[in-house]
């Protein structure tokens, strides 16, 4: 398999037939590269998301958990959250419907999918039916992949 770094994205392109290769790969490098002391050393532990085209939530959901992380751990300074003000790198987010009832969805699919756009999902995990969850593809390698 091949893989391509853009320094200028901080993105990973990896180069594969199948989606299940492509994350195979993803865990084996950062396996490699969080167990090499040199590595940690000059760039510390790394994690690498997905960039996500698209995430749909199909049916109900009582309960919907999800963590948000961000680029060398460093949160946008555009946010104007508790991310931002604490200095914090990551945030678990676990929502419960109200009495048992299904929580609304599409605010909370409009905010995964920003994120998952940006590749700071890290995990998304509910109660319920179906999350489908499509990993962006691209053709051709530019300076914006």
């Amino acid at each position: 398999m091949k893989a391509y770094y853009n320094p200028h994205t901080e993105h990973v392109i990896v180069e594969s037939s199948s989606e299940t290769a492509a994350k195979n790969y993803i865990n084996a490098l950062v396996e490699l590269v969080n167990s090499n002391k040199s590595s940690n050393i000059h760039i510390g532990k790394i994690n690498i998301n997905p960039i996500y085209e698209r995430i749909s939530l199909d049916g109900e959901f009582t309960e919907i958990s999800y963590v948000i992380v961000y680029p060398n751990g460093n949160p946008p300074l555009e946010r104007d959250n508790i991310l931002k003000n604490s200095e914090a790198k990551e945030a678990e987010f676990k929502l419960l419907g109200a009495d048992g009832n299904p929580l609304k969805k599409e605010p909370i699919q409009e905010i995964i999918n920003n994120e998952g756009k940006h590749g700071y999902l890290k995990s998304l995990k509910a109660k319920g039916e179906n999350i489908f969850k499509k990993i962006k593809t691209i053709g051709q390698i530019d300076s914006n992949s």
